[in-house]
């Protein structure tokens, strides 16, 4: 039997190529294992990059006792651009219309505060144009916008601005004499009045003597003296008048101004504080009697060395009194911050000997001159 012969005789195990599903299972595993490789770092870059910002978008805006109580707090720290931004956000966590005259009319005058003028205006007509804003408020606005636009240098405006609102309350006041007119806004004689006394109440609270009525009145008593009325007059015109230029040049820019600015803003506060905690002392004629029998050599003649009665030094004793408190109180006040504010002074400044007359004198890092 050849081998044909015996080919033909077994049986065939060859069973061609599947078709179907079966073809499918056949193939080689590494595609299939790539297939899925790919599928699973799609995936995963889809977790990483999306699932962060569902996270992000889904976080919780501060509610509007949080933005309130944050501006607060930046207006406590003098941060009044940031307070008067978060006073911004307030407005758009609140229903529309709740507090919005007043809020904006606070950002107004954080904003002034800021020296940013042109957008306290702004927030002032937006108060001013709130459906909230009353009679009040307006009254309250009318004059700060006057002054915003007096920093701006837009004087013109100024006219206008006080005309609009003299006209729309009916306060046209022709009574009092006029002095002079600046770019069509009148100075008269009420207005010189005005700056006076408030002259008089810087003095008297620089001096710590706000209190003192006789004081006070002897002051306005002396300046008004024609001769002092009108050099107080042509004073407060030299100023006015540099002081416009002045913002036309935008010398109120400079850093210079702004140190002297800061300085100033430091004295003027300092100022109101020891007035308003001074300004407590007061005495009882029993207070003052003691102080009296306490202090009685004080009170000596100086030629005779006889004791007077206390009625004929009363009003002197009860001086000695009120600025002997003050004092005290002055004491224990820098005191008291001194300890709030943790103050330690480690040395007293050395005196230095003047510079000779026409030189300036220059620090090095080895302290020559």
């Amino acid at each position: 039997m050849n081998d044909m012969d015996q080919r033909a005789g077994q049986p065939q195990l060859d069973l061609g190529k599947p078709v179907g599903k079966l073809a499918k299972a056949s193939r080689p595993p590494g595609r299939g294992l790539l297939l899925v490789v790919v599928v699973l770092q799609i995936a995963l870059l889809v977790f990483l990059f999306v699932k962060p910002a569902a996270i992000a978008t889904n976080r919780t805006a501060p509610d509007g006792d949080t933005l309130r109580a944050v501006a607060l707090d930046l207006e406590d720290r003098g941060l009044y651009t940031e307070a008067a931004d978060q006073w911004g956000s307030y407005l758009g966590a609140i229903p529309p219309g709740q507090e919005e005259a007043s809020v904006l009319y606070r950002m107004g005058d954080l904003l002034f505060k800021a020296r940013l003028f042109d957008k306290a205006a702004a927030a002032w007509i937006r108060a001013e144009r709130s459906p909230g804003c009353d009679d009040a408020l307006k009254q309250k606005i009318g004059p700060r916008m006057v002054d915003c636009l007096r920093q701006i240098g837009l004087v013109g405006e100024v006219r206008r601005e006080l005309a609009r609102r003299t006209t729309a309350v009916g306060n046209t006041d022709s009574s009092s004499p006029v002095l002079a007119t600046l770019a069509g806004e009148s100075f008269t004689d009420a207005d010189l009045d005005r700056l006076i006394g408030f002259r008089v109440d810087r003095m008297l609270a620089l001096q710590g003597a706000a209190d003192d009525a006789a004081m006070r009145q002897a002051l306005l008593d002396r300046m008004s003296d024609p001769k002092v009325r009108q050099q107080i007059f042509s004073e407060i015109m030299r100023t006015e008048l540099l002081s416009r230029r002045a913002r036309e040049l935008y010398l109120g820019n400079g850093e210079e101004f702004k140190n002297a600015l800061a300085l100033a803003e430091q004295e003027i506060l300092a100022a109101m504080l020891l007035e308003q905690e001074l300004g407590k002392v007061s005495s009882t004629p029993v207070d003052v009697e003691a102080y009296f029998n306490a202090h009685v050599e004080d009170y000596k003649d100086g030629s005779s060395g006889e004791i007077p009665d206390f009625e004929t030094v009363a009003d002197r004793v009860a001086s000695d009194y009120v600025t002997r408190k003050r004092t005290e109180l002055g004491e224990a006040l820098l005191k008291d911050l001194m300890a709030r504010y943790d103050v330690k002074v480690v040395a007293q400044p050395e005196s230095k000997p003047a510079a000779p007359s026409g030189e300036k004198e220059t620090d090095t890092e080895d302290g020559a001159h």
